[in-house]
């Protein structure tokens, strides 16, 4: 029953919200998607923005997918696709999603997961998806369901109701029930996959990598990185993210060093309210550690009453380096104090920002609680290696929340990328 009514309710008209690179949005219906522009119906009319604009596509009210009963696979360009039917032969492995039907060529697949999820093997089963094997592991549900196990050997094919298995020489027939799930062996000459322009969210947990999307008289047709197409109903989709392709946003780029070299220096008015022996560095580090997404508070970033849904809010004294590896135009930011402490001390309280391409310094400058927010556009061309450091700005750091909203490196458009 509340699958069906989960149904019912995904095929009722939804509005959409769109968001453009100017932190702008809109709310209507979404009618077309075309190579060019994304068409808006709003109350007064159509609204056509351009697609090189958008950031994201997502419904004004967000659904929680259901659970399940289905089995998972998993691409090698962190696509996941919730399917149940799933097969395999020597030419690929193949499912029913909630969208479709999927065949998808064996080089292209991580793992299947053929059992529905659970949480008590959630990390046993993340331990062997990241594993690097050169043969499949064949991953087993133990007799007592207490946890899995796993054989290495080659998974030749899998049927409705049994798994053919090559092990040392033999096939062994091993019954679906007794399968949680598949990782296949990764070929150690593969590179690394395509950036995806894409980046597609269903409401039934499903998230599709691809090149480009296009949508029209209620329906979607996605090109995936490996060039085939995947279709399915608007009224599927939970959100279309775009920033894929122009941008990589900072929280979630994986961050070559983080320090946090203590909150405040020795003899400092805030060493001396906490006391400097009072606070242990580690506990120092977990209250003041960056945070993603949020601030310092677990709330969301805002400035001057404007809410940011990505970004860092960094306590000084914070340095953090991410790799470019030349990939990168510039970083784009909104940058000043968060809401939650800008008026504190009657906006005096600062910090020093110093921003580094490689080791040129790009950017250093003072943000006082009482600065209005300011955009910022930092070349990064050409550069390795972009570095961040959150200083103190008035010795002290009481209320140094420093915001990055929406911060974001622009990536490199060639003309083969384009």
């Amino acid at each position: 029953m509340n699958q069906l009514l989960f149904l019912l309710a995904a095929l009722l008209p939804a509005d959409v919200q769109l968001t453009t690179l100017d932190g702008k949005t809109q709310t209507g219906e979404l009618q077309q998607i075309s190579e060019t522009d994304v068409t808006l119906q709003l109350e007064s009319g159509p609204q056509t923005v351009p697609l090189a604009q958008v950031l994201n596509i997502a419904r004004s009210r967000t659904t929680e997918p259901p659970l399940s009963a289905g089995g998972t696979i998993l691409l090698r360009d962190d696509s996941r696709i919730i399917a149940e039917q799933i097969r395999k032969d020597a030419t690929g492995v193949s499912g029913l999603a909630a969208f479709g039907p999927v065949a998808i060529p064996a080089d292209q697949v991580l793992a299947v997961r053929l059992q529905p999820d659970a949480e008590q093997y959630r990390d046993q089963w993340r331990t062997f998806r990241e594993r690097d094997t050169e043969k499949d592991l064949l991953v087993v549900l133990k007799r007592d369901r207490s946890g899995l196990d796993f054989l290495a050997g080659v998974v030749s094919d899998i049927s409705e109701e049994q798994l053919s298995f090559l092990l040392d020489g033999d096939s062994v027939p091993v019954p679906l029930s007794r399968v949680f799930g598949v990782v296949f062996g990764r070929n150690q000459q593969e590179g690394r996959p395509p950036r995806s322009s894409v980046r597609v969210d269903t409401i039934s947990g499903d998230l599709l990598m691809g090149r480009s999307i296009v949508a029209a008289e209620g329906i979607w047709t996605l090109e995936t990185l490996r060039g085939d197409k995947l279709q399915g109903r608007l009224d599927q989709l939970q959100s279309i993210d775009l920033s894929s392709g122009q941008f990589v946003m900072l929280a979630d780029h994986q961050p070559l060093q983080e320090e946090f070299s203590g909150a405040d220096p020795r003899g400092s008015v805030t060493a001396v309210i906490l006391g400097e022996d009072d606070i242990a560095f580690p506990e120092e580090e977990q209250l003041f550690r960056p945070r993603r997404n949020q601030n310092q508070a677990g709330q969301p970033l805002r400035m001057r009453q404007r809410e940011y849904r990505s970004g860092l809010c960094l306590h000084s004294r914070t340095q953090i380096s991410w790799p470019l590896d030349r990939e990168f135009e510039s970083l784009q930011a909104v940058v000043g104090i968060d809401d939650e402490v800008a008026y504190a001390m009657e906006g005096k309280n600062s910090v020093r920002l110093i921003v580094k391409a490689d080791q040129d310094v790009v950017l250093d400058t003072v943000i006082a609680g009482r600065d209005e927010p300011r955009s910022l556009t930092i070349p990064l061309a050409g550069a390795s290696t972009l570095t961040v450091l959150v200083d103190y700005g008035d010795g002290n750091s009481l209320c140094d929340w420093l915001d990055l909203g929406d911060a974001r490196l622009k990536i490199i458009r060639t003309t083969e990328s384009r």
